[in-house]
């Protein structure tokens, strides 16, 4: 018990900064931000920010403090206003001299690990009058700034690092308070809502337009103008918020971001975005098979949700599409032995569809060759939506002939499946949708079927290219995923990650089918020699990760796959099926945080023994979901969210071991202890200060930097100058 006084003193930190933050005067109480909001509008490279943060004093006597506003040094600030309450109030904008005392009695007073991240920042700072106990006080900012342009791409970085105290748990979903033996309660603050609003507009047409940090919502409203947003929980992501954009009048924008810092072979993405406009006057024609399960396990809520599924698709068909229905359980049924096009029978077949009843067996084999027994017109768009909630029980049961049976059939139909519960084979629908060239998904009992079918169906009506293939200079990339490209629609973007061996300029060519059409799209790019996009390296390790344990779903277990996995795990800091790490609770823990911080996230703690690995035999039930949609999550990832197992800077993992995050490639090398609130650690920011970044990940931290090991903790050195430091480093 005595752990949770010290950690409420940092706590106040935790929840008082998000661009903004809050130094208590000697003495005082913690003030807790519960809202944050940011509006940008962004044009060309010009962005104009406003922030929004409301702030609440949990205690029963009023608060002063002195608010900073963080601003990094490549920031070209061109006006600044703050308002307090809806005033406007006058601060200043701290000079070098000023920023870097601030820094050194924060790194004196042991404040707040996360605050190092700012060590090479300036600051605007504005004294606060007294906040009453039990109110609110609202913060507003405004301010422009231009955004750096590289390889291509703008970079627009705001940043929320420091905004939930690293190391010290999820936050609870409400005020709560613990209890400190020796100084009675303690508060633990309350959740606090992000709202991130963001217009883009371009002279030139907008291309790509991506997030690594967070999983944003964007509606292109034209070729030239844009909304992104994101909304969420803000210990559910600790990252700063980061979006990059590109603008190309090309019908097909292409950009590629690398990661290079030294002679190894670099990391790239290709990201590839069709112009909006030439994308909607070239929508495919679509002839689609919708097959349902109709099997007696499937009756009741299920089949009410199913069958408005499948309402909602044939009413969301283009007019110039056509359909074919089949249901089954022990047999299969057509509903029309015919292609119908989607403007005259869409009434009829949902007529139809709402008289549907479960009752029989599963049949999945027979229902698939039926599927397949539609072919789909040349120039059009073939595609399969296949839904079961059970296993195969009538005619073929065997996995591995309906498979073979699949893997006959003309690769024209994409096949996307869906399962219904637990009690389906995942390897079975995974592998049919992957000889299909599509995607399988899983809904869990708990989830709205309707509502998951709906929404997969708005993203895949509205194909534009098929059949991709990417060249990339030729004999200088490796380990490139995903390795069979899937389709293109409309609103959509196409992204390939892999390596380099060589910089320098990289000619990128795509083809595809658009109709009856072949079409060939050319970009010029380059792998850089130097460019630091630390999300990257990371990204790249999810996806190969994924692949390789996908392949021992397939074949089994094998001693050198594992050994590669368990090794771009360690390297990486990427959880994977056979990598645990240990780590222990921290003071955080003994807290009553929420406990759920995974909750719906990818967790694969049954596959963890090498018996599990092999997924035809554990196939079946709640974990092989879970394992299913984790790999395809990995397959597909974009957003390098954070977990409360390992934690990353600067490009480098760390795991939690007896109390002390360790860079996770740490073997055992020599170390120099440095104690924090010490000359010796101000003086290593002073020469380098790039190394905030790792300081800022806990109290006590290990990691390597110029071929040396840092122990940063409660004791070491304490006296080392500025000069012998960077001799140390030589």
């Amino acid at each position: 018990m005595k752990k949770y006084f010290p950690l409420a003193i940092l706590l106040w930190i935790a929840t008082s900064w998000g661009q903004g933050f809050i130094l208590p005067r000697p003495g005082g109480g913690s003030a807790e931000l519960i809202e944050h909001r940011f509006t940008a509008d962004l044009e060309d490279q010009v962005a104009e920010i406003k922030v929004m943060q409301t702030f609440h004093n949990p205690s029963p006597r009023p608060l002063e403090g002195v608010y900073y506003f963080p601003i990094p040094q490549e920031a070209i600030i061109n006006q600044f206003a703050l308002y307090v309450d809806g005033k406007k109030l006058a601060g200043e904008l701290l000079d070098c001299d000023q920023a870097r005392a601030l820094y050194e009695d924060i790194v004196r007073r042991n404040i707040d690990p996360a605050l190092l991240e700012y060590a090479d920042h300036r600051f605007f700072r504005l004294s606060l009058f007294p906040l009453p106990a039990h109110q609110n006080r609202k913060i507003e900012l405004t301010y422009s700034q231009v955004l750096p342009f590289q390889n291509g791409m703008v970079r627009f970085l705001y940043p929320l690092h420091g905004e939930m105290q690293r190391g010290r748990g999820a936050l609870p979903p409400r005020p709560q308070w613990a209890r400190d033996e020796e100084r009675g309660p303690v508060h633990v603050p309350a959740r606090c809502r992000q709202f991130f609003s963001l217009t883009l507009k371009s002279q030139t047409a907008l291309g790509s337009i991506y997030s690594p940090s967070h999983a944003i919502e964007v509606q292109r409203r034209s070729d030239y103008e844009a909304h992104i947003a994101y909304e969420g929980d803000r210990h559910e992501n600790e990252s700063d918020f980061i979006l990059y954009y590109s603008r190309s009048d090309d019908a097909m924008g292409m950009n590629l971001l690398c990661h290079r810092t030294g002679s190894d072979p670099g990391y790239f993405m290709l990201l590839v975005s069709p112009r909006s406009s030439w994308a909607e006057d070239r929508i495919l024609d679509k002839d689609v098979i919708f097959v349902l399960d109709t099997s007696g396990s499937i009756a009741g809520e299920k089949m009410e949700q199913a069958k408005a599924a499948l309402t909602y698709c044939l009413n969301a068909l283009h007019s110039r599409d056509r359909f074919a229905l089949v249901t089954f359980s022990s047999e299969v049924r057509t509903w029309k032995p015919r292609w119908i096009d989607a403007a005259q029978g869409r009434q009829e077949a949902v007529d139809y569809v709402a008289r549907l009843e479960a009752t029989g067996g599963t049949n999945i084999d027979a229902a698939l060759e039926t599927a397949f027994s539609f072919k789909p017109a040349a120039g059009r768009s073939g595609g399969v939506l296949f839904i079961t909630d059970g296993l195969p029980t009538v005619g073929v049961q065997d996995i591995k002939t309906i498979l073979a049976h699949v893997q006959s059939k003309p690769a024209a139909q994409r096949i996307f499946t869906f399962g219904v519960g637990y009690d389906v084979n995942t390897y079975l629908l995974d592998k049919i949708a992957e000889t299909g060239r599509a995607v399988s998904d899983y809904i869990a009992p708990e989830e709205n079927i309707e509502e998951k079918i709906s929404r997969f169906f708005d993203k895949v009506n509205r194909p534009v290219l098929t059949d991709l293939q990417v060249e990339l200079a030729e004999g200088r990339v490796l380990d490139v995923y995903p390795k069979k490209l899937p389709d293109l629609f409309d609103d959509d973007q196409l992204m390939v990650v892999g390596r380099y061996s060589q910089a320098g300029a990289a000619t990128v060519v795509l083809r595809g089918t658009s109709g009856h059409t072949q079409r060939r799209f050319t970009y010029q790019g380059r792998f850089a020699q130097k460019a630091e996009n630390d999300f990257l390296p990371r990204l790249w390790a999810f996806r190969k990760i994924a692949y390789l344990v996908d392949d021992m779903r397939t074949h089994g277990e094998n001693a050198e796959v594992r050994k590669e996995i368990e090794t771009l795990s360690k390297e990486y800091g990427v959880l994977s099926p056979f990598t645990a790490f240990l780590a222990q609770e921290d003071e955080a823990r003994a807290l009553p945080v929420a406990l759920d911080r995974h909750r719906g996230r990818f967790k694969l703690d049954a596959y963890s023994s090498s018996a599990s690995a092999q997924a035809p035999m554990n196939a079946v039930g709640a974990a092989a979901v879970q394992l299913s949609k984790g790999l395809r999550d990995m397959k597909e990832k974009k957003v390098m969210d954070s977990n409360e197992q390992i934690r990353y800077a600067g490009g480098k993992g760390f795991s939690l071991r007896n109390d002390e995050w360790v860079e996770i490639r740490y073997n055992g090398e020599p170390v120099l202890a440095v104690k924090r609130d010490s000359d010796a650690c101000l003086h290593l920011l002073k020469a380098y200060p790039e190394l905030g970044r790792y300081l800022a990940v806990a109290e006590r931290v290990l990691f390597s930097w110029n071929g040396r090991w840092l122990r940063i903790g409660e004791t070491g050195e304490s006296e080392r100058s500025v000069e012998s430091w960077r001799i140390f480093f030589k």
